[in-house]
């Protein structure tokens, strides 16, 4: 098959598996975000080695269409990909997403960030057509698996990504696979559920205590602010603890070679933050 993929290094275990399985891979869409824990460096390396193009620009609705009207493209396979995909009206589209949860549970963007976050001892990955809307097309195939209390959010990303590759292995083991299970693709059914908190659910404030304030940040990462006198402020790193009374900071600012620390008091202790 001739397909585009958009994605990134989280999605790398779909793409070498979709090269392992000979399809054509025409053209790599990528981004890039310097404070992102997972960047594209190496699906990038991959793709340009084996001489496949990679773009980092958005592709317009215009070229959307005339790829799947010339017959250019046969399908779009978007994983972890940071952007919407321009959905064609020619009948010819075929589109399929690749999603970290078991859908319709966890539509929305933080779906293994807010799974570490409820301490849900589950993940798993779906495989669904591309549609208009987030995270609403008919599924192709989808599977869970166990997660232990303690996994931290890289080993939950590779536990996707090898539950992706496996169902990528069976949807896409030849055309006539992929033909019966794009044909037999069925609606989403259950209690839908989007995983998409607010800036304010994802903040830190004083009214927490230290260990919340931990959770939040360990799920969130780049995307946990912190409630300061002039508003939300995003909050770059945690650096140090003291988990006695707040008044007793550390008394003095950490320092590492690019970012300042300041003492944040909270409920039962003080934490340490670099925000932006």
């Amino acid at each position: 098959m001739k397909i585009i993929y958009f994605g990134c290094d989280i999605s790398l275990s779909v793409f070498l598996k979709l090269l392992e399985l000979g399809h054509d891979i025409s053209a790599l869409y990528t981004y890039h975000n310097p404070h992102d824990l997972v960047h594209e460096f190496e699906i990038k390396a991959v793709a340009l080695a084996r001489g496949i193009p990679v773009y980092y620009r958005q592709m317009t609705a215009a070229e959307a269409e005339h790829m799947f009207a010339s017959g250019v493209c046969d399908l779009f396979i978007s994983a972890e990909y940071g952007a919407k995909l321009p959905i064609p009206p020619n009948g010819n589209f075929r589109g399929v997403n690749v999603h970290n949860s078991l859908l319709p549970e966890g539509k929305g963007f933080f779906t293994v960030e807010t799974r570490r976050f409820l301490r849900l001892p589950y993940g798993g990955v779906t495989f669904h057509k591309l549609t208009p809307e987030y995270d609403e097309g008919d599924i192709l195939a989808q599977e869970g698996f166990d997660l232990d209390p303690d996994e931290d959010i890289p080993r939950m990303y590779e536990k996707c990504g090898q539950v992706a590759a496996k169902l990528c292995a069976e949807i896409f083991r030849d055309d006539s696979a992929f033909a019966a299970h794009w044909e037999q693709a069925r609606p989403q059914v259950g209690e839908a559920s989007i995983w998409y908190p607010a800036k304010d659910e994802r903040c830190i404030h004083d009214g927490m205590d230290v260990d919340e304030a931990l959770h939040l940040f360990s799920c969130y990462d780049r995307f946990t602010f912190a409630r300061t006198e002039r508003g939300a402020a995003k909050a770059r790193r945690v650096m140090a603890i003291h988990t006695g009374d707040p008044a007793r900071a550390l008394g003095r600012p950490l320092h590492d070679e690019i970012l300042d620390f300041f003492p944040y008091a909270l409920r039962d202790g003080t934490i340490w933050l670099a925000l932006e």
